[in-house]
């Protein structure tokens, strides 16, 4: 039998991508999820956050953030002077929304989603507003403390006798 050899070249995605687009699917199905309630006291809530929950890899996190949820719910329920069934959904929601931040975080950590950068601070000049931010670049920042006016310095070619300021 004679063995064929097929190129298939690389891969769509690798398994960070494909991890987090699954995520992010999941999340926009339980904003959908959340569209459709017509009560707090909707079982999908709490189970959509279980089941984001769960799909955390790191034990100590998966395990903190179920712990965070439970711990929020008591917090809210405790705001509350005897709370009505409904107020209870109300906290167990906010609890769970709450927490579905905490996890979106959490992603943006493992993963690398967020990119942070520094741009060097461009001193305004006495004169200009802010507005002139514009022309250092999209990203520039301008600080708000002005440059006091300098003289021009003047400098001197020594092949002619022309300055040029």
């Amino acid at each position: 039998m004679k063995l064929v050899e097929i190129d298939l070249g690389a891969p769509w995605r690798g398994a960070k991508e494909g991890y987090l687009q699954n995520y992010f699917i999941t999340r926009q199905n339980f904003g959908t999820m959340l569209l459709s309630i017509t009560s707090y006291a909707d079982p999908r809530i709490p189970l959509m956050t279980d089941f984001l929950i769960s799909a955390i890899t790191d034990d100590t996190t998966r395990k903190a953030a179920s712990e965070l949820r439970r711990e929020r719910y008591n917090e809210y329920i405790h705001e509350m002077e005897d709370p009505s069934e409904e107020e209870k959904a109300q906290c167990l929601a906010k609890a769970c929304m709450d927490t579905l931040g905490d996890i979106t975080a959490w992603y943006d950590e493992f993963l690398g989603i967020t990119n942070k950068q520094t741009f060097d601070v461009i001193p305004r000049h006495a004169g200009e507003d802010e507005s002139v931010s514009r022309y250092y670049g999209p990203k520039a920042v301008v600080c708000t403390d002005t440059v006091p006016e300098t003289e021009p310095e003047i400098i001197e070619d020594d092949d002619d006798d022309e300055t040029v300021e």
